[in-house]
């Protein structure tokens, strides 16, 4: 079962880099894990931040409530149409855009990197 981690440093979570704290602190890497952590009083009690990458996140204080870290990976392609030349695509909702283009590209689907 996930753990709620106590005043945990978010310098690593968040792509400037700031020195802010989160009171608890956990991450997931499946949705089975998420339903179990929201399961837990200090979650339940809020606030609650679920953050991605962080590149699009400025922290400019601690955040006295709980952060979740989403970690849920998996790329997929789930169907694909050759008369209209288009896929559609499976990501987990912790995968980088970066590595959703590469994947793409990889698999000769284009027209993500545009």
């Amino acid at each position: 079962m996930p753990h709620l981690e106590e005043h945990v440093s978010l310098r690593p979570y968040n792509t400037f880099g700031l020195a802010v704290q989160a009171r608890y602190f956990a991450r997931f890497a499946s949705a089975e894990a998420l339903r179990q952590l929201l399961a837990l009083p200090p979650v339940q009690a809020g606030p609650l931040l679920i953050l991605g990458g962080g590149s699009n996140l400025l922290l400019t204080q601690n955040f006295g409530g709980v952060v979740l870290k989403n970690e849920i990976k998996g790329l997929e392609i789930i169907g694909e149409d050759a008369d209209t030349h288009t896929a559609l695509l499976r990501a987990g909702a912790g995968e980088g855009w970066h590595g959703l283009v590469e994947y793409a590209l990889d698999e000769d689907l284009h027209g993500l990197e545009n």
